[in-house]
């Protein structure tokens, strides 16, 4: 690996909900960001051409497929379209670290040994890297939410993430980001996940999440996520209110 990632990034203050500058008309971001996460989405798609893909878990369509389950959300908490689509953006290059490692790492048929799982999750402070020196010289809050979401989106709300940040240390954006992130990832079965009975719909993987990761969550934005995506998939089957089942 590059020695400029081998300094762990130190950790920044935490982001407000993103109400200070609109993406689409901001002229820092429409110079600089814009072409930066444009130029990202190409790469991960070249990436991803060269892994031997063991599941459905394409890294261009999951980010994508993240930020706008993020911009979704965004609107279903009330927050109103600035922040939507400039949280959209920044979700966007939340993987940014991924293609600095090597390709084969993310695709073992079954659960990978010790240590390419410390590997694999190198990428956040790898991508905050990336980033921090991309725009060294540039201060601009688009970039410090960024850089918020690309190095916390593993942390979790009882302090046992990647970072084991406390809860009171991260920032609402990246609140969000975990829940999508940890809710995405878990939608792409690989065979022995299929042989294990489990299912990538969204009531079955919302169960195992509720399972597997209680205290994990900001449980209001969970909330307002995970409405979005029952009513995503019950309105697919094309089922009444009255015929869907319930959940507490």
């Amino acid at each position: 690996m590059n020695d400029m990632f081998k300094i762990k990034a130190k950790n920044v203050a935490p982001s407000p909900w993103p109400n200070s500058f609109d993406f689409d008309t901001d002229p820092v971001c429409q110079e600089y960001f814009k072409p930066f996460i444009e130029e990202h989405l190409n790469t991960l798609r070249e990436y991803d051409e060269t892994r031997d893909l063991k599941s459905d878990y394409v890294f261009h369509k999951h980010v994508q497929d993240a930020a706008q389950d993020v911009r979704e959300t965004c609107m279903n908490l009330g927050l109103g379209s600035r922040i939507a689509n400039n949280m959209y953006h920044a979700t966007l290059i939340h993987d940014l670290g991924k293609p600095e490692l090597p390709a084969e790492i993310w695709d073992y048929e079954d659960s990978p040994p010790d240590e390419i799982k410390a590997l694999k999750r190198e990428h956040v402070d790898i991508g905050h890297a990336v980033f921090a020196r991309q725009f060294a010289d540039i201060n601009h809050p688009f970039k410090d939410l960024a850089l918020d979401i690309i190095r916390n989106h593993h942390e979790r709300m009882d302090g046992l993430g990647q970072h084991k940040m406390g809860a009171d240390e991260i920032s609402d954006p990246v609140r969000l980001v975990c829940i999508v992130e940890d809710y995405d990832g878990r939608t792409h079965l690989r065979a022995h996940h299929k042989e294990m009975g489990l299912t990538n719909d969204a009531p079955a993987v919302f169960e195992r999440m509720e399972e597997k990761c209680d205290g994990w969550f900001d449980p209001e934005i969970y909330e307002a996520f995970k409405t979005i995506k029952l009513e995503q998939h019950y309105a697919a089957q094309n089922l009444e209110h009255e015929d869907r089942p319930q959940f507490d």
